[in-house]
Order: C-alpha cells, then sequence, then structure tokens
C-alpha cells in the first residue's frame, strides 16, 4: 500500500512539474500527417499531451534506470562493462 501512494505521489510531482519529453514525429510519418490541416491539427495535439503525460515520462525513466544499471549474469555476479 505505501509504495502505491509512494508511486502516486511521485506521479503527482512529474504533472505539477514543467518537465517534458522531446517527442517528434518519424520523418517517415510527416507527410501523411501534412496531407490536410486537420491531420496536422489532430497530430499537433497527441504530441502536446504525449510530451507531457506523467506515465509515459514515468515509463522513460525506467528505462533509462534499466539501461544504466550494471549488467548481472545468471549467478548474480555483476559483469563488467567493456569500455
Amino acid at each position: 500500500m505505501k509504495e502505491a501512494k509512494d508511486f502516486s505521489k511521485k506521479l503527482e510531482d512529474i504533472e505539477k512539474s514543467k518537465k517534458t519529453l522531446p517527442i517528434q514525429n518519424l520523418k517517415k510519418d510527416l507527410a501523411t500527417i501534412q496531407k490536410d490541416t486537420t491531420s496536422v491539427t489532430k497530430n499537433n495535439e497527441w504530441l502536446k499531451s504525449i510530451k507531457k503525460d506523467p506515465y509515459i515520462i514515468e515509463a522513460s525513466n525506467v528505462v533509462l534506470d534499466w539501461i544504466k544499471a550494471p549488467k548481472i549474469n545468471n549467478n548474480g555476479a555483476v559483469l563488467n562493462k567493456k569500455s
């Protein structure tokens, strides 16, 4: 229960912060999006909401933490990173 409250508090803090993610469309999709003004408007609104979504921000933080975490083999030994 405490874990859920801590997570909820963290999400509230993210929502209150001005943090946004550097999200943009794929170059491959731009031609399709720019065909008409309705698509452009819908896409801009979608990007705006995604950049500030606290769940997506937290998910990206978790993935970054996993990437930075030390690598461990099946025996529990920490593997050295190659330089």
